[in-house]
């Protein structure tokens, strides 16, 4: 009987209509609880929380009513709040519940779950990529110890191929945002620095053969 409960909660998720992260959201039922059990189909649910509510200029989303907005907003912090209380230790999930914090302009609790996300999983380095991406979206808003979280992200991302590729198009394009990058860069030994350097020099490489194409 269990069994087949189970299955049915996954199915539910899995076999919801639309195609896209906001349609899919909209096919659930309004409920409080995460969708499925398995950890894999809650990320997978988490992460159309997570696009829907960044993607704010989406023609679904732009035709939803205020109200409709709204709920939508609610509903992916009701599926982030079972989340947390079913998995604490889950980063990604409080990570998309910063995302939906922003999006409800809720910036307190913004920083209690970026603050959190950095405190479960410090060394995540995929978690990080999404934290950094958020917390420089809305620098402004972070709290100092949010902030100090931040750059300890960052700290670790610089140390790798794949974390400087992730922030290598902000680098760029961003003053201020280089100018910490390049600060945290100074402090490490000369052939971390170097590293540094070439990984830029080839995300620059690509993004120039991209737009030559």
């Amino acid at each position: 009987m269990l069994g087949g409960w189970a299955a049915y909660l996954e199915a539910s998720v899995y076999f919801a209509p639309g195609t896209t992260s906001i349609s899919r959201l909209l096919a659930l039922p309004a409920t409080s609880n995460a969708p499925g059990l398995a950890p894999s189909t809650q990320t997978s649910t988490l992460a159309d929380c997570n696009r829907a509510m960044q993607h704010t200029n989406a023609f679904e989303m732009r035709a939803l009513s205020p109200e409709g907005k709204a709920a939508l907003q609610q509903h992916c912090r009701d599926i982030v709040a079972a989340a947390v209380a079913e998995r604490p230790t889950d980063a990604y999930a409080w990570v998309t519940g910063a995302v939906v914090a922003a999006a409800q302009q809720n910036w307190d609790e913004f920083n209690t779950f970026l603050r959190t996300a950095q405190a479960v999983a410090p060394s995540e380095q995929w978690v990080a990529e999404h934290r950094v991406d958020l917390a420089e979206t809305h620098y402004d808003r972070l709290e100092p110890a949010t902030r100090s979280g931040n750059d300890a992200d960052l700290a670790m991302l610089v140390l790798s191929d794949r974390g400087i590729f992730s922030i290598a198009q902000r680098y760029l394009d961003q003053e201020s945002f280089r100018e910490r990058v390049t600060a945290i860069v100074e402090q490490l030994p000369v052939e971390r620095q170097q590293k540094f350097v070439n990984s830029l020099n080839r995300r620059i490489t690509l993004r120039q053969s991209k737009s030559a194409s």
